[in-house]
């Protein structure tokens, strides 16, 4: 062998790992827009509902003062997620407390009639009903292209590359309390 030959052989090996860290590079970059994209999507459907909560509130404002304090919660936690500064896991945590608050005030509508037969009210919780659904099945997809990202990111040798460009982990949008994990009943 010469020592051209020697230099293509290296040439075209570098050439080779060189395209091969591009490709794990671009794969790591469209897996983690897909999850950003899949986060944005999700939160579409968290102000929709943040949008629906100022109506529930006016809606139900004629309820006594245990309700009241449900009320004012809502409000709260509505605030807190519209904030924008909680990290994926708190904005979870704080979407579960808000979820579990709106689905009290349901139960608690039971107990006044003229809520309840209110033609407002009967919109808005069919609204919110269909909210919730969407964001049930935004969390999904956003789960499943964080999952996806993070198996692609931790695979080897596209690990070496992901260290190397200092690609960061992405958090779920989970449940972290088991108590949590159980789903509201709400009867009207």
């Amino acid at each position: 062998m010469t020592i051209t030959a020697i230099f293509i052989m290296i040439s075209a090996c570098s050439m080779l790992v060189l395209m091969g860290m591009v490709s794990i590079y671009n794969q790591l970059i469209k897996h983690q827009q897909m999850s950003k994209e899949a986060f944005a999507g999700m939160d579409v459907f968290l102000k929709k509902r943040y949008d629906l909560i100022p109506m529930l509130v006016s809606v139900t404002k004629g309820a006594r003062d245990y309700e009241a304090n449900v009320l004012k919660e809502i409000v709260e936690l509505r605030s807190q997620g519209l904030n924008g500064n909680l990290s994926v896991g708190d904005l979870g945590k704080n979407e579960l407390k808000l979820s579990d608050r709106i689905s009290q005030l349901l139960v608690l509508v039971e107990n006044y009639p003229e809520i309840k037969a209110n033609q407002s009210f009967k919109q808005l919780h069919e609204s919110l009903v269909k909210v919730e659904d969407d964001i049930s099945k935004a969390r999904r997809y956003y789960n499943a292209t964080v999952r996806h990202y993070l198996t692609y990111k931790q695979q080897f040798p596209n690990v070496i590359i992901a260290s190397m460009f200092h690609f960061p982990m992405i958090e779920y949008f989970a449940v972290d309390d088991s108590t949590e994990r159980n789903a509201p009943t709400v009867s009207l």
